[in-house]
C-alpha cells in the first residue's frame, strides 16, 4: 500500500516524467519478478527432470543394488539357519543318543553294583552265620 502511494505521489509530483519513471520502474519489477520466475520456473523444470532422471536411477540403481544384496543376505540367512538348524538337530539327537547311552550305563552299573553288594553282602552273612553256626 505504500509503495503504491508513494509511486502515485511520485507521479504527481512528477508529471509526465514521472509517469515515465513509474512505467519504466513497473516495467523493470515486472520483468524483473517475471524474469526470476520464470528463470526459477525454468530452473526448477530443468532440475526437477534431471532430479526425477537422477533420483529414478540412482532410487531404483539403490533399490535394485540392495534389492539384490538384501536377497542374497536373505538367502545367506536362510542357508546358514538350515545348516544351523541341520547342526542344531544334529548336536541334539547326539547329545540326546549319548545321554541316553551315558543314562543306561549309568543305569546298568548301578545295577551291576546293587547287585554286587547284595550278592556279597548275602554271602557274608551267609558264611558268617553258617560259619558262627559251624563253631558250635
Amino acid at each position: 500500500f505504500w509503495v503504491l502511494f508513494g509511486l502515485w505521489f511520485f507521479v504527481l509530483l512528477f508529471g509526465f516524467w514521472g509517469v515515465v519513471v513509474v512505467v519504466c520502474f513497473l516495467g523493470c519489477v515486472w520483468v524483473l519478478v517475471f524474469g526470476v520466475v520464470v528463470l526459477v520456473l525454468v530452473l526448477f523444470l530443468w532440475l526437477g527432470f534431471w532430479g526425477v532422471v537422477f533420483g529414478v536411477v540412482v532410487g531404483v540403481g539403490w533399490g535394485l543394488w540392495w534389492g539384490w544384496w538384501g536377497f542374497v543376505w536373505v538367502c545367506w540367512c536362510v542357508g546358514v539357519g538350515w545348516w544351523v538348524l541341520g547342526w542344531w538337530c544334529f548336536c541334539f539327537f547326539c547329545g540326546l543318543g549319548f545321554l541316553l547311552f551315558f543314562l543306561c550305563v549309568v543305569f546298568f552299573f548301578l545295577l551291576f553294583f546293587f547287585c554286587f553288594v547284595v550278592f556279597c553282602f548275602f554271602f557274608v552273612v551267609f558264611f558268617f552265620v553258617f560259619g558262627f553256626l559251624c563253631l558250635f
